[in-house]
């Protein structure tokens, strides 16, 4: 269920309103505007396609986040302060052995951040989309997360959602961060494709130069690993998840 999970913590932030751009950008989108920390991780979501979490470790009872599948007869309340009875197919975020986000859907209330919080952590996981997909209709729940967990995201991303979010973080609420967790089990390989020119030409039509199918590709940024006079080995970038 789930291929990789990484967080960060973050102490001394400032919780406050977001920069009038950054709510302009949400409310945009159609997202509405919490705080400059929900705020980041919307935004990063959205120019990413990473969904995040973030939690006030300070609400923690024992300061760790343990992931295992949901327990018959749990519930969670969510940051719209629904209460949710979690079924099988859920896995969860607990701390102390208390669920606190249900994977791959939605936040809890009881660790959510407020203004004041001052102390967080803050996670970015790539998991099995079929389970979310599976999990999600069960609950009924489908939100923003959701229809993002339901496709492909490669694991890779994970890691460049932290950096980008904690970038803002920093400029926009301050205080510093922790290297933390990144728990990756199984690397995922970048992909390698052969393509031959003929194959080029049976499909575009034409007769197009060699140095410029080269340009075009890694302008599109695939990566030229080796040539010869038939075609081309590429590396595909992480992000052509199709």
């Amino acid at each position: 269920k789930v291929y990789r999970f990484n967080t960060r913590v973050f102490k001394n932030v400032t919780v406050k309103q977001s920069p009038h751009w950054l709510k302009e950008k949400l409310e945009a989108y159609g997202i509405p505007s919490k705080n400059n920390i929900v705020d980041i991780t919307n935004f990063v979501m959205v120019e990413l396609g990473q969904p995040m979490h973030a939690q006030d470790i300070d609400k923690l009872e024992a300061k760790e986040i343990i992931l295992r599948d949901a327990k018959p007869g749990e519930k969670v309340t969510t940051l719209l302060g629904e209460e949710v009875e979690l079924v099988e197919e859920n896995f969860v975020l607990t701390q102390n052995d208390k669920p606190t986000v249900i994977g791959g859907i939605v936040g809890g209330k009881d660790t959510g951040v407020t203004e004041n919080t001052t102390n967080i952590v803050l996670d970015a996981g790539n998991y099995n989309q079929v389970f979310v997909r599976k999990a999600s209709r069960k609950l009924k729940i489908q939100n923003e997360t959701v229809l993002r967990y339901d496709k492909f995201l490669h694991p890779y991303l994970t890691e460049i959602a932290l950096k980008r979010a904690t970038k803002l973080i920093l400029d926009l609420a301050g205080g510093e961060f922790y290297e933390n967790e990144d728990w990756y089990p199984t690397k995922w390989e970048p992909k390698i494709i052969n393509l031959t020119f003929n194959r080029v030409k049976q499909l575009s039509g034409m007769d197009i130069e060699t140095t410029k199918i080269k340009t075009i590709l890694n302008s599109l940024e695939y990566k030229t690993i080796s040539e010869n006079e038939q075609g081309i080995e590429l590396e595909i970038p992480y992000f052509r998840t199709d």
